[in-house]
């Protein structure tokens, strides 16, 4: 597991815990998720960003597709 995703995790309890909830209860699990479920979908709209940004520019999908 790298530092990133550490930090993240680490945020994410905090977030959990500062909203009363226990650590080891389904609620606390279910915070944790959808806070991983967000992150996860931020990245994704980022890459897509990017991606798009790239055809903007001209480069096409060459860079991510590897090709």
């Amino acid at each position: 597991m790298g530092a990133a995703q550490q930090s993240a995790q680490a945020k994410d309890d905090a977030t959990c815990r500062d909203k009363g909830l226990k650590p080891g209860t389904k609620d606390f699990d279910a915070c944790l998720e959808r806070l991983a479920g967000t992150r996860a979908n931020e990245a994704a709209a980022q890459e897509r960003r990017r991606i798009d940004f790239q055809r903007t520019l001209g480069g096409g999908t060459s860079d991510y597709s590897g090709h």
